[in-house]
């Protein structure tokens, strides 16, 4: 039986940098109060990180995209929409410890593998998580952004899934 166990984890100011070496640490994000999707990024029993990705809501709510939409952009949302409604509600994939780094607010990990991604014709796929900063009226507003991309086998179109985190959301 799988256990989903979200970490509580030390909130970072804009102050500290994230120097910890990726090969010994996870993150876990989720929004507080209401969950909506959250991602969990951990060292499994096989020695490679895996993530874990769950739509509390449900596959329709998951998010698709970020910015700015017009109605050329419609066919292309559609597909988006197909390839991570194929992953269900609740999703995981494995990185080898080599194809993650984390440094300076900035985490990533990828695979270059042509296998399928739970047998769903996926590949090449990427788990990207950094701090954004806004600037507003001489204030500072952080927030993260988490990344997952996907490639289609015969498809060289690259789908992602864009989910942002208030500052205190995720959890190193």
């Amino acid at each position: 039986m799988k256990k989903m166990i979200f970490l509580l984890m030390t909130i970072f100011t804009i102050s500290i940098n994230i120097s910890v070496n990726a090969k010994e640490v996870g993150v876990t994000c989720w929004t507080k109060s209401f969950p909506t999707t959250s991602v969990n990024l951990f060292k499994n029993s096989n020695n490679k990180f895996q993530l874990n990705v769950t739509h509390h809501n449900g596959v329709k709510f998951a998010p698709i995209h970020k910015g700015v939409i017009t109605s050329h952009d419609l066919k292309h949302l559609k597909k988006k929409s197909e390839v991570f409604t194929s992953l269900g509600d609740r999703y995981s994939v494995q990185f080898e410890f080599n194809n993650c780094e984390q440094k300076d607010g900035y985490l990533s990990c990828y695979t270059r593998d042509q296998d399928n991604l739970n047998n769903k014709g996926l590949r090449n796929y990427s788990f990207r998580l950094y701090r954004e900063t806004v600037l507003s009226n001489g204030y500072e507003f952080n927030h993260w952004s988490a990344h997952f991309d996907v490639m289609i086998n015969g498809d060289n179109l690259v789908y992602n899934s864009v989910m942002q985190y208030q500052q205190d959301d995720c959890h190193f």
